[in-house]
């Protein structure tokens, strides 16, 4: 599960701000949850909120650097899932020890450090990007580690794109905190997979639904129409998942036996469990 913020642009102007936050299932597509953040807050005030409407346990939730503080990781935990959280200055004690552990790391060529190591390639959009991630299970050298509910492991992810037909290479680093052990395999995808709020998510809102230029903003409107345009995503994701959900909102705009047929899927053959 990933969990990001949004900031309804078109709702927010003349000093007040829509902001919201969700909690994604990233596999199947779904949006689990959607919280307004409140006024002259933050993200991770949502945190709680979110955690008391959605059964969490045995999940992986991940988080941008909004969400690393102990605060957040402990409120994870404590609703029995574990936390995969990005590492930047906003964190620059934690930043700083993890930055020197590593860079000396690669100094020595890994040699005598225990670590898991997963490397992977991708081709595609004209570029070649080689991934590279390190966990480290053995961190008793980082002061303060007690302070992160359940910590497990340490991340590093590099990764290096070169454009076809292009002799310059761009490096990226990223580091990450986890609860959770697993092999470096698993971290590449669920690191990758907490993009897909962004990408699955936020995108469709703003191309297919022009989120962004919708000007609803009084009282709740904004949020409220958030939610039904989530609902429709779900709604697409779940019913027809072979289709695009623009695709799906075409047919479902011309073909009234298609449209019958989704509404008939989702909510009568919910209906027919409950009283079964």
């Amino acid at each position: 599960m990933a969990i990001d913020g949004k900031r309804l642009r078109g709702a927010s102007f003349l000093g007040h701000v829509t902001h919201i936050v969700e909690l994604f299932a990233a596999d199947d597509r779904l949006c689990l949850a959607v919280e307004k953040v409140p006024d002259k807050t933050v993200e991770k005030s949502t945190l709680p909120i979110i955690l008391e409407q959605v059964d969490v346990e045995g999940a992986i939730i991940s988080g941008d650097a909004h969400f690393t503080i102990p605060e957040s990781a402990g409120q994870i935990v404590d609703a029995k899932a574990d936390y995969l959280l990005a590492v930047k200055e906003n964190q620059p004690s934690l930043y700083a020890e993890m930055e020197n552990f590593f860079d000396q790391a690669h100094a020595v060529k890994w040699e005598e450090v225990p670590h898991l190591f997963y490397q992977e390639i991708d081709k595609g959009h004209g570029r070649i990007e080689t991934r590279e991630v390190r966990v480290v299970e053995d961190f008793d050298w980082l002061p303060n580690a007690c302070k992160w509910k359940k910590l497990a492991c340490l991340i590093e992810v590099r990764s290096t794109r070169q454009k076809v037909g292009s002799a310059v290479n761009e490096v990226f680093r990223r580091f990450y905190i986890s609860s959770r052990r697993a092999s470096a395999r698993n971290f590449v995808k669920w690191t990758r997979q907490h993009w897909s709020v962004e990408n699955k998510c936020h995108w469709v809102a703003d191309v297919i639904f022009k989120e962004d230029d919708n000007l609803t903003d009084r009282g709740n409107s904004a949020e409220n129409m958030g939610l039904f345009r989530r609902l429709a995503m779900n709604i697409s994701a779940v019913a027809d998942p072979e289709r695009g959900l623009a695709s799906v909102r075409r047919a479902a705009t011309f073909g009234a036996g298609y449209l019958k047929g989704i509404l008939a899927t989702i909510f009568c053959s919910k209906a027919s469990r409950n009283f079964s």
